[in-house]
């Protein structure tokens, strides 16, 4: 963060945030990440006015949460999102079917 900016935090003050993906990469496309926000939102409290998810970022315009900071409800957020996603990613995997196998047959010494 650079040298020298002022957070204003809890000033009861609407907030336009945006955050995207590690390295942008496309982890939104799945309805998971966006079905987390709502719980989140009902267990902080948050009001938030307007989201847009994309496939590699979040906008999202919301008032602060009365118990805890806004960076705080965003790690909430942020956690949430990403575990319900892998846990999607996880059961989505089908599993590995083994394959058969030739044995090379020798002649049985007599």
């Amino acid at each position: 963060m650079p040298f020298g900016l002022k957070r204003f935090q809890q000033a009861e003050a609407l907030h336009f945030i945006t955050f995207s993906c590690f390295h942008r990469l496309p982890y939104l496309q799945q309805p998971e990440p966006k079905s987390t926000l709502e719980p989140t939102r009902a267990r902080h409290q948050a009001r938030i006015y307007a989201y847009v998810f994309m496939p590699e970022h979040v906008h999202l315009l919301i008032n602060e949460p009365p118990a805890i900071l806004l960076s705080q409800f965003l790690k909430s957020f942020k956690q949430s999102a990403s575990a319900s996603s892998r846990a999607a990613a996880i059961s989505s995997r089908k599993p590995a079917t083994p394959t058969a196998t030739s044995v090379a047959s020798r002649p049985v010494p007599k």
